[in-house]
Formats: structure tokens, sequence, C-alpha cells
């Protein structure tokens, strides 16, 4: 009897811990403290990282997920163009496509029970911060490496600045 109350004392704080949240949320990297945002570049609609944070909208279908830019509504995947100077490929923001796999991530647990990996299920690859050059210039990309804080994310809950994003809870 002691050993099943002491596995529940144990479990249930990972249990409510690792719940992902859906709905309005700012997305805090771990290993940077800063958050992820849109880009500078409008033509290319790149993601970038920021002190200052910015909202997204997570909506949960079917066992994966879609993640979309509030203020733009567009939403993150993974580009098919390489790096070259990463294995991974960059991320950007777009408009919906519906039946297209590089806009759907799996959000699984991380190594600390706040955070979690955002894996794009088209290409097994994890969001994270990369590295490259002398003054180890950083930008986001989606990489098969996902060990590290550098591809851990915090979702914070926040009151969504735009009222009408029901439309965007639909899932294929």
């Amino acid at each position: 009897m002691n050993s099943i109350l002491l596995l529940c004392i144990v479990l249930l704080p990972v249990t409510f811990a690792q719940e992902v949240p859906t709905g309005c949320v700012t997305i805090e990297n771990r290993f940077f403290y800063g958050y992820l945002v849109k880009g500078l570049e409008d033509e290319n609609h790149n993601v970038a990282f920021s002190a200052t944070p910015e909202q997204w909208y997570i909506r949960k279908g079917l066992g994966v997920f879609r993640i979309t830019h509030v203020p733009t509504r567009e939403e993150l995947y993974e580009s098919d163009s390489e790096l070259s100077w990463s294995p991974g490929h960059p991320v950007f923001i777009r408009e919906r496509k519906v039946g297209i796999p590089d806009a759907l991530w799996e959000i699984e647990p991380g190594s600390n029970a706040d955070y979690f990996l955002i894996r794009n299920i088209e290409r097994n690859a994890c969001l994270g911060l990369s590295f490259f050059g002398k003054k180890n210039f950083s930008v986001l990309s989606a990489n098969p490496e996902c060990s590290g804080k550098e591809y851990e994310w915090q979702f914070n809950k926040v009151e969504c600045e735009e009222k009408n994003l029901n439309e965007y809870d639909d899932t294929e």
C-alpha cells in the first residue's frame, strides 16, 4: 500500500507537468532564455529568437500539433532546403496549407518537467538553436540532433491578443 502511494506521489506531478498547453502561449528556449518570434525578413518569413516574446497558438489534433504565429496567423513549418553548415533545415512561417506534413509537430517531454521538444513529424527533426561561425552566430533550425537545452522549449500560457482564432482549431 505504501509503495502504491509513493508511486502516485512521484508520478502525478510529472504527469501534470508534461501536459502540453494548447491555445495562446509564448515559447521560450531553455538554453538561450529567449523567445521564438517571427524574424525580421518579411520576404522569407523566417523565425528567430528574441528577448521580447510573441504569441503563438498551439492546437492538437490526432496526436500531432500545429503551431501558429498569432500576429500573422502563419504556421510554423520546417523547410526542405538544406543548411550548408548544419545537418538541419531552416524553419519558417507561412499561410496554412492542408495536407502537407512539414507543419505538423510532435511535442514531447524534455529532460526537465517544464520543457518540451518540438519535433517535426515529416523530417523527425527538433526545433532548436544552431550555432556557427567564429562569433557563434545563432539561428533557429530543425535538426536531427534532439538532445541538449538548445532543443528544449517552455510554453507559457497567455491571454490571446486575437480573439478569433477558433477557425484554427480544426485538424486534418
